[in-house]
């Protein structure tokens, strides 16, 4: 049942059981492999999808790259990347996201993003155009055992727009304050809505 139903499609390699079944007119330049693989496509093209129901619901969206099982529950999304088992399974509509990791980015369907980027199990982005790196996880830069939620060794953090600092929240979040400097090189502090 790989490829079923494909009639004008071409360009396809299906493997798997019923893997591309569903792919029909115009569903062209794809290449799925696993049982269920692509099960649902209909008119997209120039998708990868590689996993036992690997992007199974996906029907019109293009240009994806799924990996694992059950990767990419995509339906209409565009150029999405999804790597490990379950990575991005909920997203529907969502484009231009990545999801790396066992069950990365599980997220992406309750508001189907865009630009959005989870790397790690478990992570997931809840908001456009952001980047979330591990579950819970310290990140390091020049070190191999962070200590803190961000680290930084062997090297300054540089703060490239001028008039931005670094911003800092009261015990009780209510007040918030940037720091950044003046043109003299001089501490300056101002008070600022709190993100």
């Amino acid at each position: 049942n790989s490829g079923f139903a494909n009639t004008d499609g071409a360009n396809n390699s299906f493997f798997g059981v019923g893997s591309g079944g569903n792919t029909s007119n115009g569903g062209s330049n794809n290449a799925f492999f696993g049982s269920g693989a692509g099960a649902a496509n209909t008119l997209g093209g120039n998708n990868s999808i590689f996993g036992s129901l690997a992007g199974f619901n996906s029907n019109s969206g293009g240009i994806n790259s799924f990996f694992g099982f059950r990767a990419g529950f995509n339906t209409t999304g565009t150029g999405n990347v999804f790597v490990g088992s379950l990575a991005g399974e909920i997203n529907l509509t969502g484009t231009d996201n990545t999801a790396i990791g066992n069950n990365a980015g599980s997220a992406f369907g309750l508001t189907n993003l865009t630009n959005a980027t989870s790397i790690g199990a478990n992570t997931s982005a809840t908001q456009s155009n952001s980047v979330i790196l591990g579950n819970n996880a310290n990140v390091g830069i020049g070190t191999t055992a962070p200590k803190a939620k961000l680290e930084v060794t062997g090297g300054g953090i540089l703060i490239g727009s001028p008039g931005q600092g670094i911003i800092l929240k009261s015990p009780d979040g209510s007040v918030c304050r940037l720091f950044s400097i003046d043109n003299a090189g001089a501490m300056v502090s101002a008070a600022v809505a709190c993100p």
